[in-house]
């Protein structure tokens, strides 16, 4: 039995769809026999990125003194003693923020 495409002498080998392999799996994966175009895409024009502070949506912003970081950003600043997870924690506890900030962890 051959394939059922036109133009194509393959043999099928899939017999109740009555196709050759190179056109059952192009059935399968475009959805077509038909010959597919495949290579690179047109590259996308470059947008560059407008730089917002805080964009990620789990980032949150702390203000203290006039000053507005993220956690991550304020365990960097000199002053600071306590890890961002500490400093997230205290925060969650109801901390000041002041107070989260700068205070000595009781090992310290």
């Amino acid at each position: 039995m051959k394939c059922c495409v036109e133009g194509c002498e393959r043999d099928a080998h899939y017999k109740a769809a009555q196709l050759c392999q190179m056109h059952y799996f192009r059935q399968r994966w475009y959805g077509t026999t038909e010959t597919v175009k495949r290579g690179k895409a047109k590259p996308k024009p470059y947008e560059p990125k407008t730089h917002a502070k805080h964009e990620r949506s789990n980032s949150v912003a702390i203000t203290c003194n006039g000053k507005t970081l993220t956690a991550a950003e304020w365990v960097r600043e000199p002053g600071v003693t306590v890890s961002r997870a500490g400093l997230i924690w205290r925060l969650r506890q109801g901390w000041e923020t002041s107070r989260a900030l700068f205070q000595q962890g009781r090992f310290a």
